[in-house]
């Protein structure tokens, strides 16, 4: 027992006293091209591609936008064509008219890039998602119970379309601004949150409670177990659909996000769906997405609470 504790104590005193500056010398890697090309088939709305630079690892600066591009997407299904005009320094826009879309759900879509005497494809499928009812989102006032705080909560009921192969990506707002830190990343599978573990006992049924209890986590990263609701705030929910390769991207988007910590593992590239048409040329990062989107909302009154003893 006393050799354990003089061991214990070296290995403290040595990790404490780890404190001389070391200068890295890392090498910038090539700069590369990012295409973030995420849109959707909502009738009426501005898509927006942005196109940018990657930039070394340790520099802390906003990536370069990429300007000067040919940004065009094809409906492979009914053939029509899409060009996005610059709208201003690395965002290329195409502004849909109020009755207009991309596409509809199961069409076929493909990006084209011509940037830099480059042009770079990649290939999307706007698939399925499940609605929302009238009644959907509600909020509910809990009292204090297995170590959470009491407080405003929000729950909501969706159901999964039956079959296999269902992939979502689940965004929430709050008061109008989208809740963005990494544990707000939110990616599903046939409504596990599980990877692709898929149970054909779910299939078809409401969204699991670890899902629908995404929305009520923290506004915080530093362990605080505050919850950020509160009557007078208006909470809106959106679920949008992305194919088995983006489902991929983001989970592993996920785990480099929240790969933090003394036992974190190194940082690593995350696949890309976009691909060089010259297999000898530059090559670009980012993904290709086309969705189909449903949502819905909720403003938080007293006498729309359902209370929770």
């Amino acid at each position: 027992m006393k050799r354990y504790f003089y061991v214990l104590l070296l290995f403290l005193i040595w990790i404490t006293a780890c404190e001389d500056k070391v200068d890295l010398n890392i090498k910038p890697g090539e700069s590369q091209i990012v295409i973030d090309a995420w849109v959707t088939i909502e009738p009426g709305t501005k898509q927006v591609i942005t196109l940018s630079r990657t930039t070394p690892y340790l520099e802390n600066n906003p990536l370069p936008l990429v300007r000067g591009a040919f940004v065009q997407i094809t409906n492979q299904t009914s053939g029509r064509t899409f060009n996005f005009s610059e709208s201003y320094s690395g965002a290329y826009v195409y502004q849909l008219n109020p009755n207009d879309s991309l596409g509809s759900i199961g069409d076929r879509f493909m990006l084209s890039v011509q940037v830099e005497g480059e042009t770079y494809q990649a290939f999307s499928q706007a698939n399925r998602v499940p609605s929302f009812n009238d009644d959907s989102i509600f909020v509910e006032s809990r009292p204090q119970e297995f170590g959470n705080p009491p407080g405003l909560f929000v729950d909501f009921n969706v159901r999964d379309l039956p079959g296999i192969g269902d992939f979502y990506f689940m965004r929430t707002y709050y008061n109008g601004k989208l809740r963005a830190l990494p544990q707000d990343l939110i990616v599903i599978s046939d409504i596990t949150i599980f990877g692709r573990n898929f149970d054909p006992r779910q299939d078809g049924l409401p969204f699991i409670f670890p899902i629908r209890s995404t929305v009520n986590r923290p506004l915080c990263t530093d362990g605080c177990n505050d919850r950020p609701y509160k009557v007078g705030d208006t909470i809106t929910l959106e679920i949008l659909s992305i194919t088995s390769e983006a489902f991929d991207f983001w989970t592993q988007v996920q785990t480099q996000a929240t790969n933090v910590g003394l036992l974190a593992s190194p940082p690593s590239n995350v696949p890309t769906n976009i691909q060089n048409v010259n297999p000898n040329g530059k090559k670009a990062v980012g993904f290709f997405t086309v969705s189909a989107v449903v949502r819905a909302g909720v403003r938080i009154k007293e006498e729309n609470l359902i209370i929770i003893r």
